[in-house]
């Protein structure tokens, strides 16, 4: 008796061994449907690199979510840095059907497929939700804005010295500016400076090793030196002055057909449900109602626009035909067809 209950056991191990065990990690078996219980982990995809401004926002995301119990489902964190966020772009564009991703994104999602062919694009994936925009300033080291005179970018552009400024790569909205900057300034040697990010920028800015560093409010530990003052604003790129800075005049004011900034949203890969796309949605809203992430918000300098649907989907139109027309205006090569 005892031999045959060993036998019954040891059989009963081997069609455990046998049977095939699935995780319930982020992509398996999710497509179609939004993540449902505690088991199912969503992905959350960053196209930078770890610490910089598009993690940090998916980082604050998941506190407002843990801070207000919005969803109990574990969050794992992928990183697809590489060609101004195009590696990312390319990456969710794969996923086609999953309803357990968001990416991160900013301007880079328009800018880096109007200016190379990265295998794809905004319209490639879904739009999911946009939290608001941030402003671009021009930075100067205030010596060295002292030394030349310099209170607005307009006096930059009367230099009769080289002048370098930070340029984040190709596509990034830091790029466009420089280009603009440097097409309305012909008799003045502009220099754009790569840099390999905020931080980067921050630290040249400082040993004065470049004249002028473009960038938000926050980033790379710039905002204590703007409040100590030791670096100053020339210019803000924004439609309208920030609410966060209200004495720096925009570039509009003093005098340039000229306004850009940056969203921060989020996209879903390509063929989510609509049962996936309302779920998200809805997790978006219950994050941006939190005093946590308004808090944020304002530590990081962004002008509070939430929109998801088809407001999202019409900002992104007009973002993209806006970019368009600055290219043209500055001279700046596009891809075919964009």
């Amino acid at each position: 008796m005892r031999q045959i209950i060993r036998m019954a056991l040891v059989v009963s191990f081997v069609i455990l061994l046998t049977v095939p065990v699935f995780a319930t990690g982020a992509g398996e078996g999710l497509a179609g449907k939004p993540p449902a219980g505690p088991g199912d982990t969503i992905e959350f995809v960053c196209g930078y690199n770890p610490g910089g401004g598009s993690d940090i926002m998916l980082r604050s995301m998941e506190k407002a979510i843990r801070t207000h119990n919005i969803i109990p489902n574990p969050i794992l964190y992928t990183y697809k840095p590489g060609a101004t966020a195009g590696i990312s772009l390319q990456f969710t564009k794969t996923q086609a059907g999953r309803s357990d991703l968001a990416l991160a994104v900013v301007s880079s999602l328009i800018l880096t497929p109007l200016q190379n062919d990265v295998g794809a694009k905004r319209e490639d994936l879904t739009d999911l939700a946009n939290f608001g925009v941030q402003y671009f300033f021009i930075w100067a080291h205030k010596e060295t804005a002292e030394r030349e005179g310099w209170k607005t970018i307009n006096d930059v552009l009367k230099s009769n010295r080289p002048v370098t400024i930070t340029n984040h790569g190709a596509g990034s909205v830091e790029e466009i500016i420089g280009l603009y900057i440097k097409s309305r300034a012909p008799n003045t040697d502009i220099r754009l400076v790569p840099v390999a990010g905020d931080p980067e920028g921050v630290t040249q800015l400082l040993g004065k090793h470049i004249d002028l560093f473009i960038n938000e409010l926050a980033g790379g530990g710039i905002e204590s030196y703007i409040a100590s003052g030791e670096i100053v604003p020339l210019g803000c790129t924004g439609p309208q002055r920030s609410v966060f800075v209200p004495d720096v005049p925009t570039f509009k004011e003093l005098g340039h057909d000229f306004t850009i900034d940056s969203f921060r949203g989020v996209m879903g890969p390509p063929n989510m449900s609509k049962e996936a796309l309302a779920w998200w949605q809805d997790i978006m809203k219950k994050i941006n109602e939190t005093d946590t992430w308004q808090e944020y918000l304002r530590a990081n300098g962004i002008e509070p626009m939430f929109q998801i649907g088809s407001d999202f989907s019409k900002y992104l139109d007009g973002f993209k035909e806006g970019m368009v027309r600055l290219f043209k205006m500055s001279n700046i090569p596009m891809v075919p067809n964009p």
